[in-house]
């Protein structure tokens, strides 16, 4: 956590329910993909070598570095799909707020997704 807030891809800010405690906040920029025919483009596995992939499902998204915007963010999270081919447009950018407890830290968190 503290690797994260010094990175500056997440902040701590005062818990809605609980002033004496710290929810984590966090900037997330979510692909939603579809081809011509309508097929979502899914994040289905982590890939790491030596290892069995670890299923993710979920779309392709990442979280945004300091001071980045959600369609820089975007961009990183494109560039590490080098293997599929085209270049997606950017139509519209939509918001949504989540809260929901983190597994890793074990503290609620505020995903605020573009």
């Amino acid at each position: 956590l503290e690797d994260e807030v010094t990175s500056g891809k997440c902040t701590l800010v005062p818990a809605r329910k609980d002033a004496d405690k710290v929810e984590r906040a966090v900037a997330v920029s979510v692909l939603h993909l579809t081809d011509s025919q309508g097929y979502l483009f899914v994040h289905l596995a982590k890939l790491v070598p030596g290892k069995k992939p670890a299923p993710v499902r979920l779309l392709p998204g990442t979280k945004q570095g300091p001071s980045e915007t959600p369609a820089q963010a975007i961009q990183r999270c494109i560039s590490e799909f080098n293997h599929v081919t085209g270049m997606p447009a950017m139509f519209r950018v939509e918001r949504e707020l989540d809260w929901k407890m983190s597994p890793t830290y074990g503290i609620d968190s505020r995903d605020r997704k573009s």
